[in-house]
């Protein structure tokens, strides 16, 4: 026992994949933000085009590809902050079952949203690991309306 405490034994055995698996996350994610944020400076030439052109059907058409782009962007950073706070506290999670608000808040969030970025293969690990750890209890926080509420708002569009 003592010796496995030692080894980092003494806590979650998952935790290195867990570290991993958000690492690679986090550098999925800086790349897909800049890849969208290319999209959305290359979409505001093409709106400038458009309007000068007089097809302004085009451009609103182009501002709502912005307006999703952009959104999806913020998915990007409220996912990569999250990421950012899981590896903060890796330790104390690795050592505790039960995590302080900010933990868990990070830990539902990427939960949550994995199923909807099915693109994002490391959100499914970490939720699979995490439900391991926790015995699902995350599935039941995920469902916070709260963030529900923002991501799938974020996600939808609604024509003007």
């Amino acid at each position: 026992m003592i010796t496995g405490f030692f080894r980092g034994g003494g806590g979650w055995r998952n935790g290195s994949t867990c570290e991993r698996a958000v690492m690679e996350l986090q550098n999925r994610l800086r790349n897909l933000k800049k890849e969208r944020e290319k999209r959305v400076q290359d979409r505001t030439g093409r709106i400038a085009r458009f309007v000068d052109d007089g097809d302004v059907g085009a451009a609103f058409v182009a501002a709502e590809q912005i307006v999703r782009e952009e959104n999806a962007i913020r998915i990007l950073e409220l996912l990569y902050h999250s990421c950012e706070i899981v590896v903060a506290n890796l330790t104390y999670i690795r050592r505790h079952s039960d995590c302080p608000r900010e933990i868990n808040k990070a830990v539902s969030t990427l939960a949550f949203t994995a199923p909807r970025c099915p693109d994002l293969l490391e959100l499914w690990i970490l939720r699979q690991l995490f439900f391991e750890r926790y015995d699902e209890f995350y599935d039941v926080v995920a469902a916070d309306a709260e963030l529900e509420g923002f991501v799938t708002t974020l996600l939808s569009i609604v024509r003007p």
